[in-house]
């Protein structure tokens, strides 16, 4: 793995002498990104204030047939709440005041990350 990691940096050196960065390179920059998404109204964040671990768990108001458990091991944990409970209801406070760092009156965006990939998975209802 390491080979190859030396060779990515090698032809990346290589490139930029060969093909040192000029105007044309400016000037496609400066027309910035597309504003392109996969799905409709599926933004990325503007400001990240991401909640993993005890930040996330910190937020839990009720877990009703729930538990937060570390599906990994002692050198990758992957602490998140898990149920195998029909009818289990987790709440969580999210609070979307930013009235203290920002004066702006766009709407706050959440992003919800969970897991998909185990089987006979449940539904998630978001309120």
């Amino acid at each position: 793995m390491a080979d190859l990691t030396v060779y990515l940096i090698q032809q990346a050196a290589l490139d930029l002498l060969l093909h040192p960065f000029g105007p044309e390179d400016q000037a496609v920059i400066a027309e910035g990104v597309p504003k392109q998404t996969m799905y409709t109204d599926n933004e990325p964040p503007y400001m990240t204030m991401c909640h993993v671990g005890d930040t996330f768990r910190n937020l839990t108001l009720s877990s009703e047939g729930w538990e937060y458990l570390n599906e990994g091991r002692p050198d990758k944990p992957k602490w998140g709440w898990v149920t195998n409970k029909t009818g289990s209801v987790l709440t969580l406070r999210l609070d979307t005041d930013r009235s203290a760092i920002s004066k702006s009156t766009e709407p706050v965006k959440v992003f919800f990350q969970h897991l998909r990939s185990y089987e006979n998975m449940g539904q998630a209802e978001f309120r």
